[in-house]
């Protein structure tokens, strides 16, 4: 999916849902959560891959659902 975005020349972020969470967490202490999520918001394709491979806690789950609503509005 996200080569395919490449190729038709749309922007694309590739996370390991792990490491998108860990990103969110760092940006929620230190005050960019609104400017990482803005940024986001300007790429056309965000990747998350790796789900479920390690357990996510619930305010993670929530974390990832707005990071999502978000984007589809």
């Amino acid at each position: 999916l996200g080569m395919a975005a490449i190729r038709a020349n749309a922007t694309v972020r590739y996370f390991k849902c792990s490491t998108l969470l860990e990103r969110i967490g760092t940006a929620r202490l230190d005050g960019s959560y609104r400017s990482f999520v803005t940024k986001l918001s300007r790429i056309d394709v965000v990747v998350i891959d790796d789900w479920g491979l390690s357990p996510i806690t619930v305010n993670g789950a929530r974390e990832l659902l707005d990071i999502i609503d978000d984007r589809v509005g």
